[in-house]
């Protein structure tokens, strides 16, 4: 069995938190709607499935899912051309693809923006597997993305590490069994991990001992 490093995208690997915003606000003006800072912040963490699917009732927006999921990611993918690893990224992966353990992103976005993400980025060679909304049946916090990424790498879940940083993605990687880190999120719920990763440069120090 591997060991595993699985990053979630937004906001952890990706510097995207502000395009994310931009994309919900766009989204919601293309069918005269406003949205709200709040809203938002409610929306950080589901999968886009899920998005798509409380957007539409919230805004009464009549619709068909996969036509606003299509037109979702169609503005996403744009503003995503403008985002970039946050600082520590690379570092962070090549210690890992050195010392033999499996990296994957595990992410409620959709593998199409991840991947054009990803190779945008030239981090190709370091991603061994994406795991993105379309592969799973339930987005988080259910477990399940963390743990398809873990049968398919092959990695023991209590030697493997995830980095989150929202309260539904810390979760989920809990609840797959792995060993969770925080980042930028102070967790006060007792359930969630009190490891707090505040850096990827700093983490890289604890990482490469471990």
């Amino acid at each position: 069995m591997h060991k595993g490093l699985f990053l979630d995208l937004d906001g952890t690997i990706a510097n995207s938190i502000s395009i994310m915003k931009t994309v919900y606000f766009n989204f919601l003006s293309e069918f005269n709607r406003i949205g709200s800072v709040e809203e938002f912040d409610k929306l950080t963490g589901p999968s886009l499935n899920d998005i798509i699917t409380e957007l539409s009732k919230s805004h009464q927006i009549l619709e068909e899912h996969s036509v606003l999921l299509n037109k979702y990611i169609s503005i996403l993918n744009e503003e995503y051309k403008m985002v970039l690893p946050n600082e520590g990224v690379y570092r962070l992966l090549t210690i890992a693809m050195e010392r033999s353990w499996k990296c994957a992103i595990v992410s409620s976005a959709s593998e199409q923006t991840i991947k054009m993400w990803v190779k945008k980025n030239n981090l190709n060679s370091l991603i061994n597997l994406i795991v993105g909304f379309e592969s799973v049946k339930k987005g988080k916090p259910d477990p399940e993305c963390y743990l398809k990424a873990l049968e398919l790498l092959k990695c023991n879940a209590k030697e493997s590490i995830a980095i989150e940083d929202s309260r539904i993605g810390l979760l989920s990687a809990l609840g797959a069994g792995l060993s969770t880190y925080a980042y930028r999120f102070s967790a006060s719920n007792e359930q969630l991990p009190k490891n707090i990763v505040k850096n990827l440069v700093k983490f890289q120090e604890l990482f490469s001992v471990l």
